[in-house]
């Protein structure tokens, strides 16, 4: 697992077809992280999302685990008002969506 930051000119692709204008007097555009320390369950073989919720990695109780119904309808809001592009959804450019997009299920 790690952090990867991109930043680059989506102007057409990723902007809805340049429907939705990138504010370039914003720039520059810059992003740090301090003291980021990532750690995490790998998912591979017979290994499944499930078995990593019990692993040593995973916060403790499935309450730290899951989204409350308010929750959902927050990060459904945020979907539906702030997401500008998802490449679990670009059926022009991945006509079989990569693997890790089965697990974006809301």
């Amino acid at each position: 697992m790690g952090v990867y930051t991109s930043i680059w000119d989506g102007s057409i692709w990723a902007t809805e077809g340049g429907r939705i204008k990138i504010n370039w007097a914003s720039a520059p555009f810059i992003a740090t992280y301090t003291d980021f320390n990532l750690v995490g369950c790998t998912i591979a073989g017979s290994t499944t999302v499930q078995s990593c919720q019990s692993s040593t990695f995973a916060a403790p109780g499935i309450a730290l685990q899951t989204l409350s119904p308010h929750m959902i309808n927050q990060l459904m809001w945020v979907k539906k008002y702030h997401v500008h592009y998802n490449y679990c959804t670009d059926k022009k450019r991945f006509q079989v969506p990569p693997t890790e997009c089965t697990l974006n299920i809301l």
